[in-house]
């Protein structure tokens, strides 16, 4: 199946993106989130779009993605791809920032990577929908739409003079500028952004294996995935390092516990 990209809405004046360092050819990874908004799954696209406009607190650069993927009530439940801008050339500066070192160590996610939200079904407490992490999967429609983005990208960036980004799953990277940058896809759990902040995103309802054979039987290489320091990192935690503290009003993260000892 094809699918149409489409702009996102409102006009792209509201998603101010920064101009990515290298292009085509810093693109090392496809990153994928979950949107998981209190509201039906149809509707988890025009909200993504909706929240990613109003977004001043995050200094103006607007949205965080590079693209949403799924039903949206709009196109009478159909799966639906959305930009954020050309992804190429710019990037969602906080879709996933650094870790716990900061700039002067350690790659923005984001600068190296393209960040694609796919929306999950959200949890039913019986009275409501509930934002947050859901144990409900993710539509095969979505995930074959995904798959197909991920496909289209890889040729986009070859065409760009970049390379395609291998059908590989990266369980852990520590985001670290004194090593090279490891190619596949990861999800935002699989950061040390995503391990300073506690996501976990895309979750254990996004079958990688499955999702990977769709690439990769593409014609997209596969690479042996480096070897995990996962567990290394999260030892960390309990020396000298906090998750951070989120507020309710706008989503902001502060730093508790910084590192002083590396």
């Amino acid at each position: 199946m094809t699918y149409t990209i489409r702009p996102a809405a409102p006009a792209a004046a509201a998603f101010t993106r920064r101009g990515r360092p290298g292009g085509a050819s810093n693109i090392h990874q496809i990153q994928i989130h979950a949107t998981r908004g209190p509201v039906p799954m149809d509707r988890q696209v025009m909200a993504t779009e909706n929240w990613f406009s109003q977004q001043p607190d995050r200094g103006g650069w607007g949205a965080s993605a590079d693209f949403v993927v799924g039903p949206d009530e709009r196109a009478g439940g159909a799966v639906v791809i959305v930009a954020f801008g050309d992804p190429i050339r710019t990037f969602g500066s906080w879709s996933a920032g650094y870790g716990s070192f900061g700039a002067t160590r350690e790659w923005g996610a984001a600068e190296v990577g393209l960040a694609i939200e796919v929306a999950q079904p959200p949890r039913w407490d019986g009275t409501k929908y509930v934002g947050g992490d859901s144990d409900e999967p993710f539509t095969p429609e979505t995930v074959d739409a995904v798959a197909w983005l991920c496909i289209e990208l890889n040729k986009r960036l070859v065409a760009a003079g970049g390379r395609p980004v291998p059908a590989t799953h990266i369980d852990y990277w520590d985001q670290l500028r004194d090593a090279p940058v490891p190619r596949g896809y990861l999800g935002h759990v699989d950061l040390a952004n995503g391990v300073k902040l506690g996501k976990t995103d895309p979750g254990q309802m996004w079958n990688w294996p499955a999702f990977l054979s769709k690439v990769e039987g593409a014609g997209v290489p596969k690479l042996s995935p480096p070897v995990s320091n996962r567990k290394a990192a999260m030892s960390a935690w309990g020396n000298g390092v906090e998750p951070l503290a989120q507020t309710a009003e706008h989503d902001r993260y502060e730093i508790k516990i910084a590192r002083t000892d590396a």
